[in-house]
């Protein structure tokens, strides 16, 4: 009897089940206001008041002053959370849902603008700045570059900063913040289009370009001046293209030159996002085959695009970029090897959030970091329901389904130390497909009527938390701000005196001299010195680390030298103040690269004063340039 009596109450709870998954992920959000921007214009006007703190935060750190680290938070939050807050509501209509998508966007890429608004510091910048000043002063391609001998083999980015840098007069700079700007909009719009193709809801569009915003590389790395931050916007057009060929509506062949334009571009602009535009086509044209039976009619085949794709990837690589294989193979060797000896405990693994020296972000922080990840995690099981129920007949929507998995395999790798770069870097690519699919989780459950009006707030509570973890996760804590120096901490590096430094170098020196020195003058001496400066890369593997390390210059050192053709030698004191944040000071493979655990001997850098034939040619009190060419002339 009390089994007969559950059965209707069984009965109700499975339809209110199934009419609440049926409305969520078929019922669009209704339009109560028609078309406009509705709440953009207010939502931008706190957007501006967060850029505002941002702004203020920067100029107080670079005073050392203590309050920034809130303002950080707060100037980012007042930019997102009212934005998530809108994306989420069922009253915004399409137009205003694009609108708040690029203002994301656009404020996101401005908080880097405004971390270093006069020139570029990252890393990764300079060695891109030094290609495209070649280009500008030499008008040739492929030219060598020491410290990224790749980056001259795709110039895309390049070729496109300079061309606006010579019809407008601007410097490198100020042409390159411009096509990242447009680069930065292009990919949110792209996205926006993409996911509404796929999933026909602007409001399931809006979200997954919010939860795109969180991923770990967005906010800082993937707006760099770099190549991934223009071959990324170039990938989403030609997905959004190839999804958009599909309809019968005359836009086949305009959509297919666009794709076909748009992965030229990439083949040309970076490696890496031509592979991993290769991977989500062939896992497309995988799954398409595997479930070419629930297909809708009509569809198109995306295999011969995959092919297209593969044969330029190819030709590109063995013609013009042959020294990729070089370049990526130990990288991807060596993390595997790691990964392997982790899960067969041989190694403890890297201590995740742990900095050079011990140091550990506060303990919100960390929190705040496993937190994101963990609701991740809990999101993407419902993501994968809602697209397996509502999806299933569209091959684009599974096959990100299935990159999306991809993505809790991929926290494996960051319990690696060569790893963990890999699994940072591979956000950018993965998330372009868990935004789809968490994106679809939280389209639904704004529907269910327990997050609806105050309700919603705990949606918009848990996105935010995944929004705090992206840069926790993927961005020193140190490299988040502007502030004095830190030694090898790349931007927190370059200062006035390293900066009048590399330019004497240029003026007084001239360019292309051989020239050794630290990982952060080498960037410095490289892009606006204009020097070769010497890598392992660039030298047969010869690391002028260990020449720096030794306690006197021995014939061992000498030949080093010798072999390194070094003209000019670089010695920065401030070595000896602090441990390197990168974890190296020159590069690795030098003596304890990674596992420093006290500064530089000040007796190391003071052996160049005593050989015979060095020349101190410069001193600014920290930094000291020797002429060794007289002491490495053969006697």
């Amino acid at each position: 009897m009390r089994a007969r009596s559950d059965a209707p109450i069984l009965s109700r709870v499975r339809e209110s089940a199934r009419s609440a998954l049926h409305v969520a992920v078929n019922e669009e959000p209704r339009r109560t206001g028609g078309e406009g921007w509705g709440w953009c214009p207010a939502v931008g006007l706190l957007a501006a008041l967060g850029l505002l703190i941002l702004a203020c935060a920067n100029t107080a750190a670079r005073h050392g002053a203590a309050w920034p680290w809130n303002g950080f938070w707060v100037g980012l939050l007042l930019i997102f959370v009212p934005i998530a807050a809108r994306l989420l509501s069922s009253s915004a209509n399409r137009q205003e849902r694009l609108g708040l998508a690029a203002l994301l966007g656009v404020g996101l890429f401005l908080v880097k603008v405004l971390q270093y608004p006069t020139d570029f510091r990252y890393a990764d910048e300079l060695m891109h700045w030094r290609t495209a000043d070649d280009i500008l002063q030499m008008g040739r391609l492929h030219r060598p570059n020491p410290v990224l001998p790749v980056s001259p083999l795709f110039p895309g980015l390049e070729n496109l900063t300079t061309a606006v840098a010579s019809l407008s007069g601007l410097s490198i700079f100020a042409a390159g913040t411009i096509v990242l700007g447009v680069a930065r909009l292009t990919l949110v719009l792209a996205l926006f289009h993409l996911y509404e193709s796929i999933s026909g809801s602007a409001r399931v569009a809006g979200l997954g370009v919010l939860l795109y915003a969180a991923n770990p590389n967005f906010l800082f790395f993937g707006v760099q001046f770099a190549y991934e931050s223009l071959a990324l916007p170039l990938t989403t057009v030609a997905l959004f293209a190839l999804v958009r060929r599909d309809r019968r509506d005359g836009s086949m062949l305009p959509s297919t030159v666009l794709a076909c334009l748009a992965l030229a571009a990439v083949v040309t602009t970076h490696h890496v996002t031509t592979y991993m535009a290769v991977l989500v086509l062939g896992l497309w044209a995988l799954v398409d085959a595997i479930f070419r039976r629930w297909r809708a009619p009509g569809r198109l085949d995306p295999v011969g695009m995959l092919v297209i794709l593969v044969v330029a990837g190819a030709a590109w690589l063995i013609f013009a970029a042959n020294l990729v294989v070089g370049y990526l193979a130990p990288k991807i060797s060596k993390s595997a090897e790691e990964l392997l000896r982790f899960m067969a405990r041989e190694e403890s693994g890297r201590e995740l959030f742990q900095a050079v020296g011990g140091e550990l972000p506060p303990l919100w922080e960390r929190l705040a970091g496993f937190g994101a990840t963990g609701l991740t995690l809990l999101v993407l099981p419902p993501g994968l329901l809602v697209l397996w129920v509502r999806h299933r007949r569209t091959s684009a929507a599974l096959a990100l389904g299935c990159l999306a998995l991809a993505y809790p395999g991929s926290l494996a790798l960051r319990f690696t130390s060569t790893g963990a770069e890999l699994a940072n870097r591979a956000t950018s690519f993965l998330f372009l497909a868990l935004a789809f699919v968490l994106a679809l989780t939280f389209a639904a459950a704004a529907q269910l009527r327990p997050f609806r009006g105050l309700g919603r707030a705990v949606l918009v509570g848990w996105i935010a938390v995944i929004f705090v973890g992206g840069p926790i996760v993927g961005w020193a804590r140190w490299a988040r701000l502007p502030g004095p120096y830190l030694v090898s901490a790349d931007a927190r590096s370059i200062e006035a005196e390293s900066l009048a430094a590399a330019h004497w170098a240029r003026a007084v020196l001239g360019p292309n001299n051989r020239m050794a020195a630290d990982r952060a003058n080498r960037l410095l001496m490289l892009s606006y010195g204009r020097q070769f400066t010497t890598t392992s890369l660039s030298s047969g593997g010869i690391n002028v680390g260990w020449v720096y390390f030794a306690r006197e210059i021995r014939p061992k050192e000498r030949e080093m030298l010798r072999k390194l053709r070094v003209d000019y030698l670089l010695v920065d004191q401030r070595l000896t103040q602090g441990l390197p944040q990168s974890g190296t000071y020159f590069e690795r493979g030098e003596p304890n690269s990674k596992t420093h655990t006290q500064p530089m001997d000040p007796g190391m850098l003071a052996k160049f004063d005593h050989l015979d034939g060095v020349s101190r040619l410069y001193d600014s009190g920290n930094i000291q340039i020797y002429d060794v060419r007289g002491y490495l002339r053969d006697p």
